[in-house]
């Protein structure tokens, strides 16, 4: 148990990305343990840290919204996010 409880810390951005998706699929309303951790890691954390970055190193929180968009493409946050980094980059 312990070792799927640590599979989030094996994942790459490829299968975090696959295994979202997939849990998604079989429960859209409610995220699993394991999917949760998998989210924390490649979603909520650097999606927070790209909020934070936002408000001086523009470049490395595009970076960061790309990293979680890859992940999880249909994230609204990181969306929006990205939408206001790329626009306040183009003034």
């Amino acid at each position: 148990l312990s070792s799927i409880c640590n599979i989030s810390t094996v994942f790459t951005d490829e299968s975090a990305r696959d295994f979202l998706e997939l849990d998604r699929k079989i429960s859209p309303t409610v995220r699993g343990k394991v999917t949760e951790r998998a989210w924390t890691r490649f979603v909520a954390k650097p999606l927070a840290l790209a909020q934070e970055q936002a408000k001086g190193d523009v470049p490395q929180a595009l970076q960061l919204v790309k990293q979680v968009l890859f992940v999880d493409p249909k994230n609204a946050e990181a969306v929006a996010l990205m939408a206001k980094l790329t626009q306040d980059a183009g003034r």
